[in-house]
């Protein structure tokens, strides 16, 4: 008898793993409530009241999902206290202590377990009152002793930028500490980047926090070390082109590493935080991303199939190191022009996110055409139709390529550089020029953090009398249509992100569910035409085994490029520009002087 209850609940218990098994998410883009922000820190009490106007939208947000069988939400990033609380102190009245999940700890119903713990609670009876998983962010406080702790902070406690989540029952069963700051100087970062999992009848979830995708730790440790197949990921996303506007990353990595992908941003559109959506291994299930609306959230819900394991050939992992032939120098290895595929087009270099492309022109018809860029060599075959009748659509308020933080102040600009000695201008009476154009980029991004990123690049370009614009947006009438392309490139990396980002009439847009393009693992194809005008499409990659810069190192960096300057040129310090060349290169000189240590 104990054996077959014992078989039973086996059954029950794997039901919904089944293949063709399905689950109910929701992702919330809130439009968050900002405190007013003096230049002192308030009181508690003021604290809680002005997260707790952000905590009933919530409340009743849920309640909605509730009612529509949503069995897990996911909120955002900042979305209970905002985004310029960009001092220790300023926030600590903010920050709560929560303790480890291993504590098993019901808020909601001990709510005097510890004190001050006011936003747990609320988050805590938001899943307990809708029989639902809560995934939310918000700031937990860790107290230290700095007479046994040198690196104690002065207000006496470590703060971090904390997801949590609970279950049905309210039971805390997840906490996770972001571990890849974007500028956020009121956090500390962890030792250590957290590996947090909780379990649902629906498969295992992993924790990561906005800019965290962009890394190793911990999104591919999840992934292809723990066999993570689900990621709940609240974000304060800002838009940055052609490769990080949110709904095209965020479901370009959910297609490329084979995950359900849970994505919540908050929603203040004049400053580019928006985009939230549903993403699957098959596509964008359901999304949301409105340039124009500053007045509301959004709140999306879909039924998903159940996701049983993460892709594993793109967990193959990076396929060469630095010594097998990864170069640090961003940018082009040659200044020489390349001859491209198709009728001996010469190449021409803009900056596209902060980093000198290389690029080749696409003419109209069926052709096909390569450019390569350090050890990256793109190719593209293609059908490019010239109409007059392609949609057009509005100017966005912000389309701006910087990523800025609101902590982060930035005074440097850097519009699109072309080298017109091998792409020649147009005369003063002629129109613009429009035309795609296949781009590579292979090298390290310096621009508001280091990574190593190579990327093939299908992207909009339109050619005045002084320059060529290439970017993601193109106010006005496009006349090129691109009626089917194939991307692919000799990447050194398996953790490859496909995208294909389209032009709606004011906004940008995702193909629907199912998808109209396919992704091998090695080529991005789109065989049919798209239903809009293609914006930008892409296959990009993170290479991990470059060694990320710490806010010191930066430092010492930019302190060592100077005295160089000053002792053996005897120049002033050159312009911000030329630090995105020589800090890589003079990286490479202090790892072999053991100047770092590893």
């Amino acid at each position: 008898m104990l054996k077959h209850f014992v078989i039973v609940s086996l059954i029950c218990a794997l039901a919904p793993m089944v293949i063709g098994a399905t689950f109910k998410a929701a992702v919330y883009e809130h439009a968050v409530h900002l405190p007013n922000i003096s230049a002192v820190p308030m009181p508690r009490n003021q604290a809680v009241q002005a997260m707790m106007v952000n905590i009933r939208v919530y409340q009743e947000t849920a309640r909605i999902a509730a009612s529509m069988g949503t069995q897990i939400i996911v909120f955002p990033e900042d979305g209970i206290y905002g985004m310029y609380l960009n001092s220790r102190e300023l926030a600590l009245p903010f920050m709560e202590y929560i303790p480890n999940a291993t504590d098993h700890w019901n808020p909601c119903k001990q709510p005097n377990l510890y004190p001050n713990t006011d936003i747990q609670t609320a988050l805590s009876c938001i899943a307990r009152d809708n029989n639902m998983y809560v995934v939310a962010n918000m700031g937990d406080k860790q107290p230290c002793n700095g007479t046994m702790d040198p690196k104690c902070p002065n207000t006496g406690y470590y703060q971090y930028n904390t997801d949590v989540a609970y279950d049905p029952s309210g039971t805390l069963v997840a906490k996770y500490h972001k571990y890849n700051l974007f500028f956020e100087y009121q956090f500390d970062t962890p030792k250590t980047p957290d590996i947090s999992i909780f379990d649902t009848p629906f498969g295992r979830f992993g924790l990561f926090t906005c800019f965290d995708v962009l890394f190793e730790h911990p999104p591919i440790d999840l992934i292809c070390r723990h066999n993570i197949s689900n990621i709940a990921f609240p974000t304060a996303w800002m838009d940055v082109g052609p490769f990080f506007t949110s709904i095209q990353f965020h479901s370009s990595f959910a297609l490329g590493l084979g995950v359900n992908f849970l994505g919540a941003n908050i929603h203040l559109p004049s400053m580019r935080f928006h985009g939230s959506g549903i993403y699957t291994p098959q596509g964008a299930a359901g999304y949301y991303y409105n340039t124009s609306n500053d007045n509301g959230g959004q709140l999306i819900v879909r039924e998903i199939p159940v996701v049983q394991h993460p892709n594993d050939a793109a967990c193959f992992g990076d396929r060469k190191t630095v010594s097998e032939g990864l170069s640090l120098r961003p940018g082009t290895e040659s200044q020489t022009p390349h001859l491209a595929a198709n009728a001996n087009e010469p190449e021409f270099t803009a900056v596209l996110f902060h980093d000198l492309h290389s690029l080749v022109k696409l003419h109209p018809g069926v052709g096909n055409a390569s450019v390569c860029n350090n050890k990256l060599c793109c190719h593209v075959a293609y059908n490019i139709k010239e109409t007059s009748s392609i949609v057009t659509h509005q100017k966005r308020k912000h389309a701006s390529n910087d990523l800025h933080h609101p902590n982060y102040n930035n005074n440097n600009t850097h519009d699109v550089q072309v080298d017109n000695h091998t792409l020649p201008v147009l005369n003063s009476i002629s129109a613009p020029e429009e035309f795609y154009a296949l781009g590579a980029f292979d090298g390290l991004h310096t621009h508001d953090g280091n990574y190593y990123i190579q990327a093939c690049t299908v992207i909009r370009c339109r050619r005045s009398k002084f320059n060529v614009t290439c970017t993601d947006h193109i106010d006005g009438l496009f006349k090129p249509n691109m009626r089917s392309f194939e991307i692919s490139g000799n990447f050194s990396s398996s953790y490859l992100y496909p995208a294909v980002l389209l032009q709606g009439d004011s906004d940008f847009l995702l193909t629907d569910i199912p998808q109209s393009w396919t992704f091998s693992g090695e080529s991005l194809r789109a065989n049919n035409p798209l239903p809009h005008t293609l914006a930008v499409g892409a296959v990009f990659t993170c290479i991990h085994v470059i060694k990320q810069f710490s806010q010191d190192e930066e430092m010492s960096l930019t302190f060592l490029f100077n005295l160089y300057f000053i002792w053996e040129l005897g120049k002033l310090p050159p312009p911000p520009d030329i630090y995105d060349f020589f800090i890589p290169f003079l990286y490479l000189l202090c790892m072999y002087s053991n100047f770092f240590t590893s």
